[in-house]
């Protein structure tokens, strides 16, 4: 399993579509600016949770949490379609939302799973729980700019 791993530094991030992001800032000054398709890599980070819960032990709380962990870690990836095909600012805000409280809620079962230990590989769950969190700032950021954009909007 293998994660692009991305830090974010003060970029500002521009929405074309959902599924493509361009950063408007570069990391270092001889890297042009970057570009990644968000869709990809939810379904990346889908594949890698899934591939996490196939190594999560056979308990009945490990279940109920690896359960939990594949509903809210999968829902992202399969709700792009949906947001790409926001009706109005509103729905594309709404449909985001969604996707945001979904990774907030994969952060808390994967951190509940790695507290208790039910995985023997912490560092494959440190990966994904970095991913989450980059996932989470980035569709925090959509939502907000958003947001901003539909108060402007309104407000001319």
């Amino acid at each position: 399993m293998h994660l692009k791993r991305f830090k974010p530094h003060n970029e500002k991030l521009v929405r074309k579509t959902v599924s493509t992001i361009t950063l408007t800032h570069s990391p270092s000054p001889d890297l042009p600016s970057m570009k990644f398709d968000l869709e990809d890599r939810l379904l990346r980070f889908g594949v890698a949770v899934l591939d996490l819960s196939e190594k999560i032990r056979d308990t009945k709380a490990a279940n109920h949490l690896s359960s939990q962990l594949i509903r809210s870690a999968t829902a992202p990836p399969l709700m792009c379609g949906e947001v790409n095909a926001a009706e109005s600012p509103a729905d594309f805000i709404h449909k985001m939302g969604i996707a945001l409280k979904e990774l907030r809620e994969t952060r808390n079962c994967l951190r509940i799973i790695q507290m208790k230990k039910y995985v023997d590989d912490l560092d494959q769950i440190e990966k994904i729980l970095d991913e989450n969190q980059q996932l989470i700032l980035i569709f925090g950021k959509s939502v907000n700019t958003a947001k901003r954009n539909l108060a402007n909007r309104k407000a001319d």
